[in-house]
């Protein structure tokens, strides 16, 4: 599912700090290279202090602001900010 950048910019406008995790999550970009074996987005995503344990604290259930707990601000947020990361480099990527 590909969501716009307005469709971001309005749960970010309630929640400004979704716009320093979408600069975070495009910082990847500049790691992609960093890696002797590889880069994977799903473990900058899902890993360990990933971008996404950011993203619950400001989008969906979990959410400080009441307009964005809701299911479909965190899959539009998610989705937008998932397809940033960079493609995966590593080898055998079974991602």
């Amino acid at each position: 599912m590909k969501v716009e950048r307005s469709q971001f910019e309005k749960y970010a406008e309630v929640d400004p700090r979704l716009y320093e995790l979408e600069e975070r999550v495009m910082k990847e970009q500049l790691k992609t290279n960093n890696y002797d074996d590889g880069y994977c987005a799903n473990k900058a995503w899902y890993g360990r202090k990933g971008l996404k344990s950011e993203l619950i604290k400001l989008v969906g259930f979990y959410a400080e602001k009441s307009e964005l707990r809701s299911c479909n601000a965190y899959d539009d947020v998610y989705q937008y900010l998932y397809n940033l990361l960079p493609e995966c480099t590593h080898e055998n990527c079974i991602c």
